[in-house]
């Protein structure tokens, strides 16, 4: 099963403004939320709260989203700084 991956515009915002400043990150942040379409729970992913929202983490940065299975879709809600 193939889910189809939808980016929200805030998150659409952010990976514009870090492939200007690291063109690399961007890249394997790309790369690595189009891997979700395949596997939408990976084993570096992690749960919040209900089941379907879940945060990925790469390098220093944190992607948020959210898994339907009845629409087979994940949305990615947000990416920011995974610092604490």
């Amino acid at each position: 099963m193939s889910y189809t991956i939808v980016w929200r515009p805030a998150p659409v915002a952010a990976l514009r403004e870090l492939r200007r400043l690291d063109p690399d990150t961007a890249k394997a942040l790309a790369a690595t939320v189009g891997t979700l379409a395949t596997d939408p729970r990976p084993a570096n992913s992690r749960p919040l709260g209900s089941g379907q929202f879940r945060r990925l983490r790469l390098q220093n940065l944190r992607v948020l989203y959210e898994v339907s299975d009845e629409q087979e879709t994940v949305y990615i809600l947000k990416i920011g700084s995974a610092g604490r």
